[in-house]
C-alpha cells in the first residue's frame, strides 16, 4: 500500500462552490497540473447515481473519482487509461522511479510464460526488503494461474507481506477489479486455517469476495510472471526536452499507465539474487 497521502500529494487548488478541482501529476519527472469539473459519467439505472468507473466504498468520498477524471484528461480519455501497470500509475502520481522483475519472459512464439522455478525464500527476502523501503509492488500471473481464481496477465497489487513462524511468508494481494480471488492455500475459505491457531484472526481474513486475499510465498513464486516496483522516495530525473503535453492521446506521455506500453525489455543480466530486471523508464537492463 502507498505510504503517502495521495489526496494531499495530488489535489491542488479547488473551488468546491464552483465545482473546479486541480490535480498535480509528475510523469517523466515533469509537474503537470490538470483542472476538471465535478461532473462524472454514471450508470443510469434508476436508483442513486453510481459512477461508471472509479468509485469509493466510503459514501461521499469524491476525490478518487475526480483524480481518475483528471488522469483520463491527461492521457486523452478514459479509454486511454483502461489497463496498464500499477507502478506506472504510482510513478505518474508521485514522480518516483520504477523498475520491473521478469521471472519468466513471455515466449514470443507461443505467447505464454514458460514454467520455471523461482526460489521462494530468496524472493521472499527480496520483497520484504522492498516493502521495508516503502516501495509499491504489483504482479502478473502465468497461464498456470488460470482456474485458481487468478487472471493471467492482469496486474494485481501487493498490499502487505507478513512472516509467520508457523506458516512462513504470506502476501496480501488485491485484484483491482474488487472481486475475483485466489482459491488455494490461505485464501478466504481455505479449510487449513485451523492448523495455524489464531493466524486467520490476526490477519483479519474475511470470507467475502472483495478482491483481496492472502497467498503463501511458495505459491506466489510458482505462479508469478512479472512484477513492477515503484520506488517511492527515489525521484525521476526530468526527461530531456519539453514537458509531455496533455490531451493528445496515447502517445502523449510514453511508457506510463494508460499510455503506450513500456518498451520491449532488453535481456537483463542475472543479479545477485538470480533475478532479471529492467528500468521502467528507459528499458535498459538493471540490477535490482
Amino acid at each position: 500500500a502507498l505510504s503517502c497521502d495521495l489526496e494531499t500529494l495530488t489535489l491542488g487548488q479547488r473551488d468546491e462552490q464552483c465545482g473546479v478541482y486541480e490535480f498535480v501529476f509528475r510523469p517523466l519527472g515533469h509537474e503537470i497540473r490538470i483542472c476538471v469539473d465535478d461532473r462524472v459519467p454514471y450508470i443510469p439505472d434508476g436508483g442513486p447515481p453510481t459512477p461508471l468507473f472509479c468509485h469509493s466504498d466510503e459514501y461521499g468520498e469524491l476525490w478518487p473519482i475526480l483524480l481518475e477524471k483528471a488522469f483520463a484528461k491527461l492521457y486523452g480519455g478514459y479509454a486511454e487509461i483502461d489497463g496498464g501497470k500499477a507502478c506506472h500509475g504510482v510513478a505518474d502520481l508521485t514522480g518516483c522511479t520504477y523498475a520491473f522483475l521478469s521471472f519468466r519472459p513471455l515466449d514470443p512464439v507461443k505467447q505464454k510464460y514458460p514454467v520455471a522455478s523461482v526460489d521462494s525464500r530468496t524472493l521472499g527476502r527480496q520483497l520484504m526488503d522492498y516493502t521495508a523501503k516503502g516501495y509499491v509492488l504489483d504482479c502478473c500471473w502465468t497461464d498456470e494461474a488460470e482456474g485458481q481464481g487468478l487472471v493471467a496477465g492482469h496486474a494485481y497489487s501487493v498490499l502487505h507481506i507478513k512472516h509467520s513462524s508457523r506458516a512462513g511468508t504470506l502476501l496480501h494481494i488485491r485484484n483491482p477489479y474488487g472481486h475475483g480471488e485466489w482459491n488455494g492455500a490461505f485464501s478466504d475459505a481455505w479449510p487449513g486455517w485451523s492448523r495455524y491457531g489464531d493466524l486467520k484472526a490476526k490477519l483479519k481474513v474475511e470470507h467475502k469476495d472483495d478482491g483481496a486475499f492472502w497467498m503463501h510465498m511458495d505459491d506466489f513464486a510458482r505462479l508469478v510472471s512479472t512484477m513492477g516496483i515503484a520506488k517511492l522516495g527515489q525521484k525521476q530525473d526530468r526527461a530531456a526536452g519539453p514537458a509531455p503535453t496533455p490531451l493528445t492521446g496515447r502517445g502523449a506521455i510514453p511508457n506510463q499507465a494508460g499510455g503506450a506500453p513500456p518498451p520491449a525489455p532488453t535481456p537483463a543480466p542475472s543479479s545477485a539474487t538470480g533475478r532479471n530486471g529492467w528500468c521502467g523508464k528507459c528499458g535498459k537492463a538493471v540490477a535490482i
